[in-house]
């Protein structure tokens, strides 16, 4: 069972190595234009190969990551190049050698079959235009966390066998958003976030002008229905900060291309001094009252409150009773 076309784009690259033995390392093209003589050769050695690897998986067609809720299934193929007095064989597997999930026999009459824990989720009617590759493919229905892994195809002959092994990961987004919160009076900053599968990676940054550099932060999760519950938390010394300081964080899902950041900007307050605007102006409109009234208080009092007047008025009454 042989794809002429590619296994031709497959041994381009080792024809040349191979002419070049043979023809003492002269450099031959492999242009249309070229002499008959080049491509004798070519044929002999893109027949040599053959003899030496008689099946060959070429490529593993197979998802990176995949969000849950994205998509109902997913789609694996497994490309390969079989001669065609190869009796070969199409084995797929999760997670390692041992357990086997779908099997097919090109040259067989037989359907593939599904095996082991995703037989119920297995198309196994699912096929490719192509003839030659018309069960190459893995199809997997209700996509749910469990069919995160490592997927091998597996090809086997009666010379040869050969594999490829690749992995998938089923993750969910966060539901909460990622979160920085800063406790000044404890010196803490945490960042956290909630319901995101698998367990993701958070990273605490401290930024300053354009230097940016990683921090020791303890780690917090714990794992309920809907994923998992993460927080990163860093105790900080004012006294090594720059004045402002940007926290950073930044999460990540191992194996997968999503991300997410966060910043907050910390400003060091002098003692005695307050920034906010707002609040200086409110503190500055308290004083103000609080004099306006200390002064109101003195003048409605002072009279009564004066010494001098106390005693006059003391002799006054004195002065009567003796009379």
């Amino acid at each position: 069972m042989i794809n002429w076309s590619t296994m031709f784009t497959f041994y381009k690259s080792n024809i040349v190595n191979t002419l070049s033995n043979v023809c003492g390392r002269q450099k031959l093209s492999l242009q249309y234009s070229a002499p008959r003589f080049p491509f004798v050769i070519a044929f002999i050695a893109l027949t040599f190969e053959m003899a030496n690897a008689v099946v060959k998986v070429l490529d593993l067609d197979v998802p990176e990551s995949v969000e849950i809720g994205s998509t109902d299934e997913i789609v694996m193929v497994c490309n390969f190049v079989a001669s065609k007095d190869e009796a070969a064989e199409m084995k797929w597997f999760y997670n390692g050698n041992i357990e086997q999930i779908y099997q097919w026999i090109p040259d067989s009459d037989k359907p593939p079959g599904a095996i082991g824990r995703f037989k119920e989720r297995l198309d196994v009617t699912y096929s490719s235009p192509n003839p030659r590759a018309k069960y190459n493919s893995l199809k997997i229905k209700n996509v749910s966390y469990d069919l995160s892994g490592n997927y091998t195809c597996k090809i086997s002959g009666i010379k040869s066998e050969d594999s490829q092994t690749k992995q998938l990961i089923v993750y969910s987004p966060p539901k909460s958003d990622l979160e920085i919160i800063l406790f000044k009076n404890e010196n803490l900053v945490i960042c956290t976030v909630s319901g995101i599968y698998p367990m993701p990676k958070l990273d605490f940054y401290i930024v300053d002008g354009n230097d940016t550099r990683n921090i020791d932060e303890e780690i917090e999760s714990d794992s309920d229905e809907d994923g998992f519950n993460v927080t990163a938390r860093y105790r900080f010394d004012n006294t090594s900060l720059s004045n402002p300081t940007t926290f950073l964080c930044n999460l990540t899902i191992p194996g997968t291309d999503y991300n997410l950041y966060k910043e907050l900007d910390y400003y060091i307050e002098d003692e005695g001094v307050i920034e906010d605007e707002d609040y200086t102006d409110w503190l500055t409109s308290n004083e103000t009252s609080d004099e306006a009234q200390n002064i109101t208080i003195e003048d409605s009092s002072g009279i009564a409150n004066h010494p001098t007047v106390y005693a006059s008025l003391l002799l006054l009454v004195t002065f009567l009773l003796l009379s």
